[in-house]
This record gives C-alpha cells, sequence and structure tokens, in this order.
C-alpha cells in the first residue's frame, strides 16, 4: 500500500535498535542544554551570555546563536513596552467595568474605546447598548475560564495616533480572590 519494501526480522530490529539510542541521546542533550540555560537564569545573567542552540545530532553539528532583545514599542514619552510586557489589574468583588478602565486610563493615560476577551467585546465605548456595561460589575462581564487566576484581556484605545492600529500590551485581569 504504501511502497514500503519488505525485509526480513533481522534488518528491521538493527533500524529499531538505533532509533532508542538516538532519541535518549538527543533528549539528555537538549536536557543538558536547557539545564545550563537555568542556571544562567537563576544567576541573572545578561542577555549575552544566554544562546540559543540548532542541533543536529545525525550530522553532527551543533550551533549556537545570541537571541536578540525584544522589540520596544513607545506609545508615547514615558510609555513603551516589550511582546513580553503585560499590564496587571487587581480585581476586586465590586470592581466596575468604570473602575477597570479608570485603573486601566491611569497607568496608559490613554482613552479606552474598547475591552475584549479572546474575540468577544465586553466594553466598546461607540456602541449604545454597552453604555448600561459602564456600571455592570467585572465578574459578570468576563468568562471565567479553567482554574487560571487570571484573564487576558485585549484593550484597545482612542487617540493614539494617525495610524490605524498600534499594538498595546494585553491587560491582565487578577481575578478577585475567592
Amino acid at each position: 500500500m504504501y511502497g514500503i519494501a519488505t525485509s526480513d526480522r533481522y534488518s528491521i530490529k538493527r533500524v529499531a535498535g538505533k532509533i532508542i539510542p538516538a532519541i535518549a541521546t538527543t533528549t539528555a542533550t537538549v536536557a543538558g542544554l536547557v539545564a545550563i540555560e537555568l542556571f544562567k537564569l537563576i544567576r541573572k545573567a545578561s542577555l549575552e551570555d544566554y544562546k540559543n542552540c540548532f542541533l543536529n545530532l545525525a550530522l553532527p553539528a551543533v550551533v549556537l546563536s545570541e537571541p536578540g532583545s525584544a522589540k520596544v514599542t513607545q506609545i508615547r514619552d514615558g510609555l513603551s513596552f516589550t511582546l513580553w510586557d503585560k499590564l496587571r489589574v487587581q480585581g476586586t468583588e465590586s470592581m466596575t467595568m468604570n473602575d477597570f478602565i479608570a485603573k486601566v486610563k491611569e497607568v496608559m493615560q490613554l482613552e479606552v474605546d474598547m475591552v475584549l476577551q479572546g474575540s468577544r467585546i465586553i466594553y466598546s465605548a461607540i456602541l449604545p447598548t454597552h453604555r448600561k456595561k459602564i456600571k455592570e460589575k467585572m465578574s459578570s462581564l468576563v468568562r471565567i475560564q479553567g482554574v487560571k487566576p487570571y484573564i487576558d484581556l485585549t484593550v484597545c484605545f482612542g487617540g493614539l495616533s494617525d495610524e490605524v492600529s498600534m499594538d498595546v500590551p494585553p491587560v491582565r485581569y487578577l481575578l478577585p480572590p475567592v
């Protein structure tokens, strides 16, 4: 069916017998490289000390390179972020959408136009039906998924620039303690 030539039992055992050591060798090598990078992380090494590794034990080839620093996006003077940054907002039992928007506005100093959870619009300033949501509790507006103690929200801001859209850090809404 697949066009694989039949072989005797010993030929197959010989080929299969090489697979297990190859997997074990690669796994051990990768585990060792990860451990080295973890030690660097623990001792708070500089970015130049970390390495990316491209490994092919069949050749054998090991190529190490330095990782690049994260791109910094400047929103305005005094406010920039990288791809790893998140704005954290600690939720409370009584926090309303208005309170949430005020906390985000306090940090970002920008007008909030829209709040999304995934592709679901939780609040939009331009939709007339959403104006009443400004007084609703966050706990009734967001959908809690799984056991994570937070929800990542996307907040869209107005008045950033003439650009149609600009990358802004996600907002991690920390659920109130139960």
